[in-house]
């Protein structure tokens, strides 16, 4: 007999049963072939193919040194994100490699050059230097699960994702209907519609960024263990999504 520990935790846990009744009722969803390339998960590839799905990267470019991330800031435009790419280093934020809301060519290379006595040159690969864009962050993700397949996760994204614990899981595939229903199960949901004077976020966009991801990653189970993307800025109502942080993880 399960045993829990609070009102809230048990609605959310009957609430699961229900959805898995509903689940079964339907029939559960068919894996089509693996028919991805092992290119398009590349380094070189990847974000060029989510975005060709709508999981729209900001404007970026990698460098190599702090003045190419001062000279690639000035083209792309300011304020800008600095993070730091390193095989070494899967979670930049946690090890302190971004930096947030730089506004000139000085800050951004001043930046890299704390970033590279802090972290390491050894341990820094290279730079991306990404456009700063404003919104709601959300995480969206799948990964295979050895016991029941690929299984999508959708939550509050950034930092409130460890700290919130908000999040729905679903089966992949999943169709848009299935999206939809994932965010109405956030305790987070208000603050797509519009929270405390806040615009209304473009759920459509990201209903589809939710098919679009877990269609990409049961076409390329083959190569890939795990995909997320944390955060996916929610822009207004109207004006899509940035997937601005894509962490695959390949198989062996």
């Amino acid at each position: 007999m399960p045993f829990l520990f609070s009102v809230p935790t048990m609605v959310r846990s009957m609430l699961a049963l229900v959805n898995y009744s509903a689940a079964r009722r339907r029939g559960l969803p068919e894996l089509p072939d693996a028919s991805g390339t092992i290119s398009n998960v590349s380094d070189d590839r990847l974000v060029e193919a989510l975005s060709e799905r709508g999981l729209t990267a900001p404007h970026q470019s990698t460098v190599s040194s702090p003045e190419e991330a001062a000279a690639a800031a000035t083209q792309i435009g300011f304020p800008v994100v600095l993070k730091i790419i390193s095989k070494e280093i899967s979670h930049k934020t946690e090890a302190g490699g971004v930096v947030l809301d730089l506004r000139d060519a000085n800050a951004v290379q001043e930046a890299a050059i704390v970033l590279q006595n802090k972290i390491g040159e050894d341990k820094i690969d290279s730079f991306l230097v990404q456009e700063m864009v404003n919104g709601l962050e959300m995480l969206v993700g799948v990964r295979e699960d050895p016991d029941f397949g690929p299984i999508v996760v959708v939550g509050l994204g950034g930092v409130f994702v460890e700290l919130m614990k908000d999040v729905s899981l679903r089966l992949a595939p999943v169709n848009k209907a299935d999206a939809i229903e994932m965010l109405s199960e956030l305790r987070g949901a208000k603050a797509l519609g519009g929270f405390r004077g806040q615009a209304p976020r473009d759920i459509e966009a990201l209903a589809q960024s939710i098919v679009s991801l877990s269609d990409f990653f049961v076409e390329h189970r083959t190569w890939l263990s795990e995909i997320e993307v944390n955060p996916v800025i929610v822009l207004e109502e109207g004006k899509g999504i940035r997937a601005v942080d894509v962490r695959p993880v390949r198989r062996d």
